[in-house]
């Protein structure tokens, strides 16, 4: 192909598409650089093949105006990586690219993400030319070289399957963002999660993980490139081996960066969160799901109270600040319960909260009992995709889908505007941004109603 020197007219345009957002976005939403295209554009420029970016999260993310600047790059190949709520957006920019195309020549479309992998038949129907399901490191750029050729595959659809060998990778091409619009710096230390969430689209998938030394070498030059505030493990869960979290949390320390991850309560012990502290860690988001055991439990979240009451409490006294995430409106769902979550989230003084409805991903053993519920079709996704139906969610018996929505806001409504809780996150602040932030959620509940009305 043309080579990596090229931005003018790259080879290869990859876009990030918006994503729907929740009935109302509570609470302070941060956008970091979509770290799955960045490593794609990784891949692609180790092959010798350039390429430009475009995250619709930061830019103007109009269809008419992405498709046209797509065609000023006038790529061979366009890239879309697809979640399930940007299925829409994707579908109506191919057709603007296709439609804006004429004869200066459409660039070959094809789709990958995590979209295309759970649920490849709608997938089909976004009208890209090709969809690549599983980690697309090296089936992508393979494919492009093709094309460069002058060759293109047949199939329709390209399973890549799983990358065995995380540290084949290179590291993510994030010079290709524009690193001043975002406000956390991603990396994953691993891929892939082993439990069987029933409303998890990657439960049960291979868990494999970088080296520590991999991880390091990534970290240091992050570290030192000075444009680096905090780093966000988006591992799925990041303390599953708990040695090799305690060797990422030293790699931390060696870096004086903060830093923040996600995992599972019954996963911690007082020993390593003290470790994780004293090494930078801010910041644990925990999914608690549901204040409920019996309800948590059926949706395969085997975790029981007490390991949360610890978990949080532990957390308090050596100085990391957490977050809840719960789901509402899980199988068993009543008014009776929801409060009772709300309760038990409560009691376990979180620093921040986010409550949502259940989504019915697909691929998911939630998606697949509300289909045999008759609650949805069997090809929601696609209705969706089209604009015939709403994003799919589960609902239980006796309530309503906006009532869930309402419960959801005014439980965060009362949870961020609460003066002893405001007072708690601003005296905490470490930092300017951390102040900033508490502000923010405070004044999305006053004006929110407001701007969702308009």
């Amino acid at each position: 192909m043309r080579g990596v020197t090229s931005t003018i007219h790259p080879d290869v345009v990859l876009v990030y598409p918006p994503y729907e957002q929740p009935v109302f976005r509570g609470g302070v939403y941060y956008t970091a650089i979509p770290l799955g295209v960045a490593y794609m554009a990784a891949a692609l420029e180790r092959n010798g093949i350039s390429v430009s970016t475009i995250d619709c999260n930061v830019v103007d993310a109009e269809t008419r105006a992405v498709a046209e600047r797509i065609l000023r790059y006038n790529p061979r190949v366009l890239g879309i990586s697809v979640t399930s709520p940007s299925l829409r957006y994707a579908r109506a920019l191919i057709g603007e690219v296709r439609g804006r195309g004429g004869s200066s020549g459409i660039p070959l479309i094809a789709c990958g993400g995590p979209h295309v992998t759970a649920d490849p038949e709608s997938s089909r129907l976004l009208g890209a030319d090709v969809c690549f399901a599983g980690e697309c490191e090296r089936g992508f750029p393979d494919y492009c070289r093709s094309v460069a050729d002058g060759v293109t595959p047949k199939p329709s659809l390209i399973d890549c399957g799983l990358i065995a060998d995380l540290d084949s990778l290179p590291h993510p091409a994030r010079h290709l963002f524009d690193r001043g619009r975002y406000r956390f710096t991603p990396v994953s230390a691993s891929r892939g999660c082993p439990f069987n969430c029933t409303f998890c689209d990657a439960a049960s998938s291979a868990y494999r993980r970088r080296s520590p030394e991999n991880i390091r070498e990534e970290v240091d030059a992050l570290a030192a490139s000075g444009k680096v505030k905090s780093i966000d493990y988006t591992d799925n869960i990041f303390t599953l081996d708990r040695p090799f979290a305690r060797e990422i949390a030293n790699i931390m320390h060696d870096t004086s960066l903060p830093w923040s991850c996600t995992t599972r309560a019954d996963l911690v012990d007082r020993q390593l969160l003290t470790r994780m502290a004293d090494c930078g860690c801010r910041h644990i988001s925990f999914g608690v799901e549901s204040g409920v055991e019996e309800i948590r439990y059926a949706a395969g979240k085997v975790i029981p109270d007490s390991r949360y009451v610890k978990a949080f409490r532990d957390c308090g006294e050596v100085g990391i600040n957490t977050r809840a995430y719960a789901i509402i409106g899980l199988p068993g769902e009543t008014r009776e319960t929801v409060q009772r979550t709300f309760d038990f989230i409560n009691a376990l003084e979180p620093d921040e909260v986010t409550y949502t409805p259940a989504t019915l991903y697909p691929n998911s053993r939630l998606m697949k009992k509300a289909v045999e519920e008759g609650k949805v079709r069997r090809d929601a996704w696609t209705q969706y995709m089209m604009g015939e139906a709403g994003m799919p969610y589960y609902t239980p018996e006796g309530l309503a889908f906006d009532e869930i929505n309402a419960l959801i806001f005014n439980e965060s409504k009362r949870f961020y505007l609460n003066p002893k809780k405001i007072w708690s996150r601003m005296r905490n602040a470490q930092s300017l941004d951390d102040m900033a932030d508490s502000i923010k959620a405070a004044l999305a509940y006053l004006v929110g109603p407001l701007i969702n009305r308009q």
